[in-house]
């Protein structure tokens, strides 16, 4: 199973690790933006990994380009611990679409393999 939603607990999100979560002093809530996602596949869960009962919580950044909605990279905030999940992660984040012109610069996402059904 392949969850892009972390527990609510800030313990256990490797999104809330290290990571500012303040706009910048002066910011206005109403200048703040969302990523909209208008296409957002879930990554697979590789084969190879299943077989091994490897799982992992890892966090990711998208960079997008806000005038086109286009992801530009993929930043591995937090590994899921096997190069192999970051990798399928990297590969499907990378073709995430967000709605143009009302785009986020940056989309963090945090996500889960686990063998749970």
């Amino acid at each position: 199973m392949v969850a892009l939603v972390a527990s609510a607990s800030a313990a256990s999100d490797p999104c809330q690790l290290n990571i500012p979560t303040a706009a910048p002093p002066g910011t206005k809530s109403s200048d703040i933006k969302r990523a909209v996602a208008i296409f957002a596949p879930k990554p697979d869960y590789p084969q190879y990994a299943r077989d091994r009962h490897w799982t992992g919580r890892g966090c990711f950044v998208m960079n997008v380009d806000t005038e086109s909605g286009f992801v530009k990279s993929v930043e591995i905030i937090k590994s899921t611990g096997h190069k192999i999940l970051d990798d399928e992660v990297i590969r499907t984040f990378g073709r995430w679409r967000f709605q143009p012109g009302k785009a986020a610069p940056r989309a963090k996402f945090p996500i889960t393999f686990s063998m749970r059904s």
